[in-house]
């Protein structure tokens, strides 16, 4: 798996830190303020059903001022509609059913301004440390173009 930006690569390391060889560690022990300057960048869902649906607990101030809408208890059918929404289903429930954390790039020329990238890192939490219940998550956007 390969991170670009650095910010990603310090929330991964905090969270294998934290997870100290386990499968991954648990929410309790992942503290959004031990990393402040991700924090606007990060968020947190639960896991629903297996998999099946996530809903978000935490959504970062940076993420609610490109989204222009804070998504904070809304569930993933609701938050994503586009023509991607299976494609990134299928990562998050990659995380969620295999336990392995995912790094993608994708277009996100969605929401309409200048052409726009972003980077995404979705890593799993484990209350029993068998079963993903949540998954941690940070996104930073790279604008293109004029």
């Amino acid at each position: 798996m390969q991170i670009e930006h650095p910010s990603l690569r310090r929330l991964f390391a905090y969270w294998d830190e934290k997870r100290a060889g386990r499968i991954a560690p648990a929410r309790d022990e992942i503290d959004p303020v031990d990393v402040p300057d991700i924090l606007p960048n990060m968020f947190i869902y639960r896991v629903l059903d297996g998999g099946a649906d996530f809903r978000m607990s935490l959504f970062g101030t940076a993420l609610v001022e490109v989204f222009r809408r804070d998504f904070t208890g809304e569930t993933f059918e609701k938050i994503f509609n586009g023509p991607d929404r299976e494609a990134i289903r299928a990562e998050y429930r990659q995380v969620a059913v295999e336990a392995r954390p995912v790094c993608v790039r994708h277009d996100a020329s969605w929401i309409n301004r200048d052409h726009v990238e972003y980077e995404r890192l979705l890593l799993p939490l484990s209350d029993d440390g068998k079963t993903v219940n949540r998954l941690l998550g940070g996104t930073y956007f790279d604008r293109f173009g004029t």
